[in-house]
């Protein structure tokens, strides 16, 4: 065996007993273009419950994470001040429906004197003014208590959905004004993806062209279809994008809202196909990257190629090699056993 060997190449020449050796063919591959962008997991409905009224807190019944039904208590609030003024109101409608009781009385006996001429209608007007303002008091006391009674909903909140607590905002003992957020809750069988795409890539965008990865999950559950995709009528005219949201499929409890997301969005038709090579044929010797061509009958020729982007176990080639020529797989083996 004979062995000239140069700075970039070398030529070895094998008999034609030598021991076989596994090639490839260096061939064009067929690669979708796909546009990534990262998004995030959110719930289609979730819901912070706030209070409604002014007064401290005196239980909580829920923690995070704790799976909730339609109307099941949440939180109760010290309702003993309310129930104090309801008394209160009670108490003066009591004391109203007896002052509109006299003045009624009195009006009709005003009425039958004013017939018999004993009174004038001044009087008779004076009984009239009494009457009807007992009758609004009594009014504004009725719709008062009403309003209490309402009111009494707001101190024992109660889970809107089913649905799974993912934030508790207040302790007990706390002080709640109204609006103050105190509860937050979603609905986990309804989940969705919200990314960002730049406008040229819109124009043809279907539902079959997309799939979303979620990389920190298990690889069985790392890849899911959308059911479905809104594209919001509202773009971002400094990034020049536009927001999309996309229903995951019927949600695993592994998958939580905030979830780094990635939405991969395939073009439709492409012309790109690099040239293609096993990796485990590239031969690494510091700055060298090289191959072991196969050429006929039996050589084996070391060339220096330039390496671009890897698909899988697939690695482009940029340069130093075309189509349809033959590699050694294994670089160290071509490089002590023959090639049959």
């Amino acid at each position: 065996m004979t062995i000239k060997t140069g700075l970039l190449s070398a030529l070895v020449v094998f008999t034609a007993s030598a021991f076989e050796l596994s090639t490839a063919t260096v061939q064009p591959l067929d690669v979708k273009t796909t546009y990534v962008t990262e998004g995030v997991v959110e719930a289609e409905q979730s819901t912070v419950v706030a209070a409604q009224v002014a007064a401290k807190v005196v239980a909580v019944a829920v923690q995070v994470g704790d799976t909730v039904l339609p109307e099941q208590y949440l939180l109760r609030l010290d309702d003993e001040i309310a129930q104090q003024q309801l008394k209160l109101y009670q108490a003066q409608l009591k004391a109203a429906q007896a002052q509109w009781v006299i003045t009624e009385k009195t009006l009709q006996r005003q009425r039958q004197l004013v017939q018999q001429g004993f009174i004038g209608q001044a009087a008779l007007d004076a009984a009239v003014t009494d009457y009807q303002t007992a009758q609004a008091q009594l009014e504004v006391l009725q719709a008062q208590i009403q309003s209490r009674h309402r009111e009494q909903e707001f101190f024992t909140l109660r889970a809107p959905y089913r649905g799974i607590i993912s934030q508790v905002h207040t302790e007990v003992g706390a002080m709640a004004t109204p609006g103050m957020p105190l509860l937050s809750l979603y609905q986990p069988e309804r989940l969705r993806v919200l990314a960002s795409l730049p406008q040229s890539k819109l124009a043809d965008l279907s539902l079959q062209r997309v799939q979303i990865e979620l990389p920190t999950l298990a690889t069985a559950t790392r890849w899911l279809t959308p059911t479905a995709m809104v594209v919001l009528p509202t773009a971002d005219n400094r990034s020049l994008t536009q927001q999309i949201r996309l229903t995951l499929p019927t949600a695993s409890q592994a998958i939580i809202p905030g979830l780094f997301a990635r939405v991969h969005v395939h073009e439709a038709a492409t012309t790109f196909k690099p040239l293609v090579i096993p990796k485990r044929a590239v031969l690494r010797r510091g700055e060298l990257v090289a191959v072991y061509v196969v050429l006929p009958p039996y050589q084996a020729q070391l060339r220096q190629i330039r390496l671009g982007k890897a698909y899988g176990d697939q690695v482009e080639v940029l340069s130093g090699l075309s189509v349809g020529e033959r590699i050694a797989l294994d670089p160290d083996a071509a490089a002590h056993v023959g090639i049959h």
